[in-house]
């Protein structure tokens, strides 16, 4: 009996920590799912990068150099740990799939390209990893950007409450609630079978609430409702309150959507994404929003050029892309630095 007691016990209390879990999960928004994404990718870039130093260090050339210039230890851990730190040591690679190592002086400059792809190799790390791990940290500072965005968006229409079921959001609830699953499934296979049905529900959710938004917003900015004898101000009313809400799932989705594409390395799927939502802002949005802004008795809608202003800023996916790209000769791709270096701007290279 007291087996049993104590079995029921840690059950129950298993049980309710996946039902806490649920609950924490369930009030993240989609916009916080896509800013965990990038930094949990961010990190684990860092981190190969670290251990890419650390091969690069083992090399007599660059542990020459570097003793030469800046008096390290000859422990390599804590030679690599240090020329990480400061910025000492860069990664530039080429067509080729060529990796080299610079390493810079007390003047600033960069000295001659030592080649390492052979060291990272015999050091255990695919320089495959590492070359992706060079372009994540390449593109971090846009990625953030861009959710710095899409939660300004979010600030801008929020309208959503917990616990909201409204049956026009009933494809984006269905479509969090399969990845909320997803997130606590052990098994790899299931766990992708489920995020590829949110991912159809998030879909199917943004192809019903974008022809919404359209068909309100034709019917204000063309003053339908001026054919109402009665009532116009509540048709009003009515149809701006569909928009925002309309506007806040969207916006939700396209995040959730851009988050699950990057937490499985689908990069470029998930810039697809995010064009694909700078696209409709920008030509179903923003041509409308002042028209949209005078009619809205509430002024719950951004007014201004603050639409406009938001799908420029998330064309910057077009910057993500060329840093993505293959690159040419003797292209840098990444230089170690600092996380304090990478919010106070670019080192200055001479």
């Amino acid at each position: 009996m007291h087996e049993l007691t104590k079995r029921n016990e840690t059950t129950a209390k298993q049980e309710g920590a996946v039902a806490t879990r649920k609950a924490e999960l369930a009030t993240t928004t989609a916009v916080s799912t896509l800013a965990k994404a990038v930094r949990q990718k961010a990190e684990t870039a860092r981190k190969t990068m670290e251990k890419a130093a650390e091969a690069a260090c083992t090399l007599e050339s660059v542990k020459e150099a570097l003793s030469q210039e800046t008096q390290l230890v000859v422990d390599i851990s804590e030679s690599a740990k240090r020329a990480y730190d400061e910025g000492l040591i860069k990664f530039d690679t080429n067509k080729a799939g060529e990796m080299f190592a610079q390493l810079r002086d007390a003047g600033g400059r960069y000295g001659k390209k030592i080649p390492i792809k052979e060291k990272i190799v015999s050091q255990g790390l695919n320089p495959l990893e590492v070359q992706d791990a060079m372009r994540t940290q390449a593109i971090q500072e846009q990625l953030e950007q861009i959710v710095a965005t899409l939660q300004e968006i979010s600030e801008g229409v929020s309208e959503i409450k917990q616990g909201q079921h409204d049956d026009r959001l009933g494809l984006f609830l269905s479509g969090r609630a399969l990845y909320l699953e997803a997130c606590e499934i052990s098994d790899q296979t299931m766990k992708k079978l489920l995020e590829a049905q949110a991912l159809k529900s998030l879909s199917d959710a943004n192809g019903q609430l974008s022809q919404s938004l359209s068909t309100d917003i034709k019917y204000l900015t063309e003053g339908k409702y001026k054919s109402r004898k009665t009532g116009q101000k509540a048709a009003i009313e009515e149809r701006i309150a569909s928009i925002r809400s309309a506007l806040d799932t969207v916006n939700m989705s396209y995040a959730l959507k851009a988050a699950i594409y990057y937490g499985n390395d689908e990069t470029e799927a998930m810039l697809k994404c995010l064009e694909q939502y700078a696209s409709f802002i920008g030509e179903t949005i923003a041509p409308k929003s002042k028209k949209l802004a005078e009619l809205d008795p509430t002024e719950h809608l951004p007014r201004g050029g603050f639409w406009t202003e938001k799908a420029q800023a998330l064309e910057a996916v077009g910057n993500i892309r060329s840093l993505l790209a293959g690159p040419k000769e003797d292209m840098e791709i990444f230089a170690l630095k600092t996380g304090e270096e990478s919010n106070n701007g670019e080192r200055q290279e001479n």
